[in-house]
């Protein structure tokens, strides 16, 4: 397996893909100073200190050093091995099976680097802290009589001259499931095997015997590597069964989840988790690069996916926010229309009712009104008054309809006696005539087209009739109110054209008035002057 910085052994890394099997682990209590002390799953039952249920000759030997066979000792205080042994107690009965199977040891089959991949014995130490394995015989002995003892400890792992190796769990950050990692694939003849660790040549073999290695019994376990010696950073195994392989995978899985519980306490339990995370992912990148890329492609795709899944859900809050302001613009503008429907009706119920309080003073108005009007039109054409005993059609006391009826009394009373109604006349009966109602007025069509028709008509009511009629014809399709308006029209452009008219003539009058102030004028200067020319000719003449 080679060797990895023993250094590492404190960094922390992240869980990543690893179930926890169980749930609950307190950090470790402060710790006070250290009295080594050896972990043990196989206790007695009655055992209950508040050390763990400790045996009690062991809590009286405060110097007891656990030794291990490398070598080296392990050291966990009082205070740590309680809180390990609470730890262990709180997984599933599973997991403590497969702790007590590893610390018993378990043989499985292990692949090398540089070589076949070989059967060995691992076995778990009882402080939880470490795994070791070995090869007995001839098969290890050349290669380990070359390493010496000059070259102990590198790395995650450590290795001496009995064949034996062991690696500091603290650094454990991933337990691969299948043929993942580098190493499996390369003695599975998946693609050349590189020996740049062992100084760039090329390792001479035939793997293909490998090939057919069960992929469900292999695992890989990923530990901190040293930068030194980054590519022995895993430990690449083949059970012998199916239960083996379980009891591997949910073992590793306890001691990575009962390391990460030991290494942070309470309030650095986060930071460790995102460092052992940070180191999972290197791990991961030199052990097993296809996985990682993998994995990396994957993550992206949930990215992808979730920042596609985020945008739909933005446009769904987007266009439900849409419709509700929607919804609400449509109903304030509904309340708007109702509130000036509302405004309208009461605006008409109001003009209505003012209406019906002014009907009566109607009556009086009008009649002043046809005073005025009457008034105005004698002004404009000259005066002039009605014939001896015929109403007068602005008298205040008429309505329309008799108003109108005394105008074309009047009218006709002046044809018969032969002569021309006169402009004022005309003026009064039309005035009537166009404010008359739309069936007033279509009978009085029918009447001047009979009296123009019929053959008793005198001539010079005949072609008053036909211009009646014309008249009529233009305006009997029209409405009261449109023909008030025409009516208005006319006599408005009736005075601006007699104003006009008036302007001419004065203007006429004031250049008649200069020219002969100037004729004048030449006059006098030319009567002045024709006695000098006189006197000038006789001169001329007499040649003075």
């Amino acid at each position: 397996m080679g060797g990895m910085g023993a250094s590492m052994g404190g960094m922390g890394g992240g869980m990543g893909g690893g179930t926890w099997l169980f749930s609950g682990i307190a950090p470790p209590p402060a710790t006070s100073p250290s009295v080594p002390r050896r972990i043990s799953l196989d206790r007695p039952a009655s055992s209950s200190s508040g050390t763990g249920g400790l045996d009690p000759n062991l809590e009286s030997r405060a110097d007891l050093i656990a030794p291990t066979k490398f070598g080296s000792e392990m050291v966990v205080s009082r205070s740590e091995e309680a809180h390990t042994i609470t730890c262990v107690e709180q997984m599933a009965p599973a997991a403590q099976e497969a702790i007590r199977m590893l610390q018993k040891g378990c043989q499985a089959l292990k692949f090398g680097r540089q070589g076949k991949p070989h059967s060995v014995l691992f076995r778990l130490s009882e402080d939880l802290q470490t795994l070791s394995w070995e090869k007995k015989g001839l098969q290890g002995l050349g290669k380990d009589m070359a390493m010496g003892f000059g070259k102990m400890m590198g790395g995650g792992f450590a290795k001496s001259a009995d064949t034996a190796r062991r690696v500091d769990l603290s650094t454990l950050v991933e337990v691969l499931q299948g043929p993942e990692s580098n190493v499996i694939r390369r003695n599975r003849g998946e693609k050349p095997i590189s020996s740049a660790d062992a100084g760039g040549g090329t390792v001479e073999g035939d793997y293909s015997s490998y090939k057919e290695a069960k992929e469900n019994l292999c695992l890989s376990l990923l530990f901190v590597s040293n930068e030194k010696d980054a590519d022995r950073d895993s430990l690449d195994i083949q059970c012998e069964s199916d239960e083996a392989f379980i009891s591997w995978v949910v073992g590793f899985q306890a001691l990575m989840a009962l390391h990460e519980a030991l290494s942070g306490g309470a309030e650095g339990l986060a930071s460790v988790r995102v460092e052992r995370e940070a180191a999972r992912a290197r791990a991961l990148a030199r052990s097993a690069p296809q996985l990682y890329q993998a994995m990396l492609e994957r993550e992206e795709k949930q990215m992808q996916q979730m920042m596609r899944e985020a945008e739909e859900e933005a446009n769904r809050q987007y266009e439900a926010s849409r419709a509700r302001a929607e919804a609400a613009d449509r109903q304030a503008f509904e309340a708007r229309v109702r509130r000036e429907a509302e405004d309208q009706a009461n605006a008409l119920l109001e003009a209505a009712r003012k209406e019906a309080e002014l009907a009566p003073l109607a009556g009086v108005f009008e009649g002043q009104r046809c005073v005025f009007e009457g008034q105005r039109y004698r002004m404009y054409y000259g005066g002039g008054s009605m014939p001896l005993g015929l109403p007068d059609p602005f008298s205040p006391g008429l309505s329309l309809a008799e108003a109108y009826e005394a105008a074309r009394v009047a009218m006709m009373a002046t044809l018969e006696a032969g002569k021309f109604p006169t402009a004022a006349e005309y003026a009064a009966r039309d005035l009537h005539l166009y404010r008359l109602s739309d069936a007033d007025l279509q009978a009085e069509y029918a009447r001047y087209t009979a009296l123009y028709l019929a053959d008793e008509t005198k001539s010079i009511v005949r072609g008053m009739a036909e211009m009646t009629v014309i008249k009529l014809g233009e305006m009997v399709d029209k409405p009261q109110a449109k023909r008030i308006q025409m009516m208005a029209r006319q006599v408005e452009e009736a005075r601006l054209a007699n104003e006009a008219r008036e302007r001419e003539l004065a203007e006429g009058a004031a250049a008649r008035e200069k020219r002969a102030a100037l004729d004048a004028m030449n006059r006098r200067a030319y009567d002045a002057c024709v006695p000098v020319w006189k006197e000038l000719k006789a001169r001329a003449v007499a040649g003075v």
